[in-house]
């Protein structure tokens, strides 16, 4: 019995700068008893965030939540390894410690996960929490513009690392990838506005324009 913990999957929205991202709350992961379906979300999920309070005790729930998960086929890792294994699903994790306002994260849980400080009640450490939940999701974010207007910065198309031009304008709409004549990139390219191959690679925050056939 976890008092005022989750019962049900709770899904909610993350504001970073320009993007939202989801996070969903899912009840407790232990050995006792864990929902059979927590374990299909954290299968689903781009990142666990496992929150924990700043005892003594959270090295070892943080290695029984670790354990729990590998036998269910699910392996908690700082970073995904790109070994494909079909038995074995990972999926990057963060430790998120609330509560640094009373006593601070303790320092032996960095040999498990990158550890994110964080206090609910004051906000500290918040915004560190956002940055770092963009980071840990290797995502990048692409604008658009057409030709002789200023760019559209309020709506960004979230891609992932390494996607290319042609990933971009397929995200915009499939069919201009069959009528794309060239496109021009700003921010990533050698110089701003440099028309580039469809294979270039964009990075955060650059800025696109698409010509059409």
């Amino acid at each position: 019995d976890y008092p005022f913990s989750t019962v049900l999957p709770i899904p909610g929205m993350m504001e970073f700068e320009d993007i939202a991202i989801q996070l969903i709350d899912l009840p407790p992961v232990t050995a006792e008893y864990t929902e059979p379906w927590v374990y299909n979300l954290v299968r689903q999920a781009d990142l666990a965030l496992l929150v924990l309070d700043p005892t003594e005790a959270a090295q070892a729930a943080a290695e029984e939540i670790v354990l729990i998960l590998e036998e269910r086929h699910l392996r908690l890792v700082p970073a995904e390894s790109g070994v494909e294994d079909e038995r074995i699903k990972e999926v990057p994790c963060r430790i998120v410690v609330n509560k640094v306002d009373i006593a601070p994260a303790p320092d032996e849980l960095t040999e498990l996960f990158p550890v994110i400080p964080v206090s609910a009640r004051t906000g500290a450490g918040l915004e560190q929490l956002r940055a770092e939940v963009f980071q840990a999701l290797r995502i990048v974010r692409v604008y658009t513009k057409l030709p002789g207007k200023p760019p559209d910065m309020t709506e960004p198309y979230t891609l992932p690392e390494g996607a290319t031009v042609l990933d971009a304008v397929e995200a915009v709409h499939r069919e201009f990838a069959e009528r794309l004549k060239y496109v021009r990139v700003w921010g990533s390219s050698k110089f701003d506005g440099q028309q580039v191959p469809a294979g270039h690679v964009l990075k955060d925050k650059d800025i696109i324009e698409i010509h059409l056939a």
